[in-house]
């Protein structure tokens, strides 16, 4: 068995096959992952993972233990490189475990995004809806023009007369009211040779 062993393992390039295989499952969970609704690594994927890793470590140990025909030049050799093959491995799964919350987050922003985007496409519906019902219902009527009051003439103020009686002349008449006799003949349209009777009535308002 330990020559078996001795020959599988000095073959060329056995521990990059076996880091390349670890490599190449650890590239193929990436895409997978991105299509899940979940968080984190699938757990069977982690334990295919961890389990090639503990796998390879075994070999290096038998190796190193039951290995002696090898230089320990060349076993230190390709310690190291599976180290570092290990190395890389657990960077590259401390990068995917941290890039899961960022996609989880930005997959809620994106549906809060879209939920604003509806509720501003169900507002704009009903603002269009009531500018359509607006557009259709029919228009008031014009109020019509209110017809203009007609003015009303002033009333002409009532002349003040005065029934001549027996014994009063055109002077005493004119005297009583503060008129002058023309100003009496003038409105009652009487020529200085009209004589004035008793129950005639005259006009003393002279517009004065």
């Amino acid at each position: 068995m330990r020559m078996e062993l001795e020959r599988d393992l000095d073959k060329p390039g056995i521990m990059d096959d076996i880091s390349d295989e670890l490599d190449e499952t650890t590239r193929t969970e990436r895409p997978r992952r991105r299509f899940r609704n979940g968080s984190g690594l699938d757990p069977q994927k982690k334990s295919l993972i961890f389990g090639a890793a503990g796998a390879l470590l075994l070999i290096i140990l038998l190796f190193v233990f039951f290995g002696g025909g090898g230089s320990d030049e060349k076993v230190s050799k390709e310690l190291d490189a599976v180290k570092s093959r290990l190395e890389g491995l657990e960077k590259r799964l401390a990068r995917m475990e941290g890039v899961e919350p960022k996609i989880t987050s930005s997959e809620n922003q994106i549906r809060g995004l879209q939920a604003s985007v509806n509720r501003l496409e169900h507002l704009t519906k009903g603002m269009k809806d009531q500018v359509e019902k607006l557009a259709q219902a029919p228009a008031a009527p014009k109020p019509q023009p209110q017809a203009a009051a007609p003015q009303k003439k002033p009333a002409s103020p009532e002349k003040r007369l005065h029934e001549v009686r027996r014994g009063e002349t055109l002077f005493s008449i004119a005297k009583k009211y503060g008129v002058t006799p023309d100003d009496l003949r003038r409105v009652n349209h009487l020529s200085k040779d009209d004589s004035i009777q008793p129950g005639q009535r005259l006009i003393v308002d002279t517009g004065r």
